[in-house]
C-alpha cells in the first residue's frame, strides 16, 4: 500500500474503492441471508400446516373412517382411506398407512418404527430449516459488526494518513459502520420473534401428531386383538406375536 493505493495485477486500486467493494459485499451477504431466512420461515410454517389436518372435525372424521375399516378387518380399505386427497398429506395419515403396512411386526416394534419414520421423514426436514433460521439470526449481527470494524478501519486510516481530514471524506466509512450494524439488528430481531413463534407452533404440531397416532394405534391394537379371537391384549409381548 502506498499513498492510499493498492497494486493489484499492475493496476492501481484506491483504498476507498476496496472499502466500497467490501461494504457492498457485506450488504449483499446480509440481503441474501435475509431472503434465505424468510424463505425458510415460510417453507417451515407451510410444511407444518400441510402436515396437519385442516380442522379437528376433519381429524375426527379420519379416525372414525379408519376405525370402521379396521374393526371390519379391511386393512386394504384402511390404507386407501389414508391415501384420500383430504388426508394423504397429513403426518397422521402417512404414519397410519405405514403402520398398517407393517402391522405384522407387532405393536412394540411398530411404535419404534413409527417414531423413527416420523423423525426421519418429518422432523429432520424441520430441524434443517430451523437451523438455517438460527444461522441467519446469529450471522446478521456478526456481518453488521464486521461492517462496523471495516468502517472504523477506513475512517481511522484516513485520519492517520492526512494532516487535515474533511468530515465528508469520513462520511462513507462511518455510514458503512452504522448501516451494516443497523441492518443486522433490523433483520435478526424479526427472525428472533419468528423463531419463538415457530418453536411454539412446532411443539403444538408434534403434540397433535403424537395424539393422533396414539389414537390410531389403540384402534389398530383393538383390531388386531379382534382378529386373534376377540381377546383384548393383556401384555405388550402378546401383541408382538401378532
Amino acid at each position: 500500500m502506498n499513498s492510499g493505493y493498492i497494486l493489484l495485477a499492475a493496476t492501481p486500486i484506491s483504498y476507498d474503492t476496496v472499502m466500497d467493494w467490501l461494504g457492498w459485499a457485506i450488504y449483499a451477504a446480509q440481503a441474501v441471508l435475509a431472503i434465505w431466512g424468510l424463505f425458510c420461515v415460510v417453507m417451515l410454517l407451510t410444511r407444518m400446516k400441510g402436515l396437519m389436518f385442516r380442522s379437528q372435525e376433519q381429524e375426527q372424521a379420519f379416525q372414525q373412517e379408519i376405525a370402521q375399516a379396521l374393526h371390519q378387518g379391511a386393512f386394504e380399505e384402511a390404507e386407501q382411506i389414508c391415501l384420500q386427497p383430504a388426508y394423504w398429506k397429513t403426518a397422521v395419515a402417512q404414519l397410519a398407512r405405514f403402520a398398517i403396512e407393517n402391522r405384522m411386526q407387532g405393536l412394540r416394534k411398530l411404535r419404534m418404527a413409527i417414531v423413527e419414520k416420523f423423525q426421519r421423514d418429518v422432523l429432520d426436514d424441520l430441524d434443517n430449516r430451523t437451523s438455517w433460521i438460527q444461522t441467519v439470526i446469529r450471522a446478521e449481527p456478526m456481518l453488521g459488526l464486521l461492517g462496523t470494524v471495516l468502517g472504523m478501519i477506513g475512517a481511522f486510516g484516513k485520519i492517520a494518513g492526512a494532516e487535515r481530514v474533511n468530515p465528508q471524506d469520513l462520511a462513507g466509512d462511518i455510514s458503512l459502520a452504522l448501516l451494516t450494524t443497523a441492518i443486522g439488528l433490523a433483520v435478526a430481531t424479526p427472525f428472533l420473534v419468528a423463531m419463538n413463534f415457530i418453536v411454539s407452533r412446532r411443539r403444538s404440531f408434534e403434540d397433535t401428531v403424537r395424539e393422533g397416532v396414539t389414537i390410531f394405534l389403540e384402534t389398530l391394537e383393538q383390531a388386531l386383538a379382534r382378529l386373534r379371537g376377540g381377546q383384548a391384549p393383556a401384555a405388550p409381548h402378546e401383541v408382538a406375536r401378532v
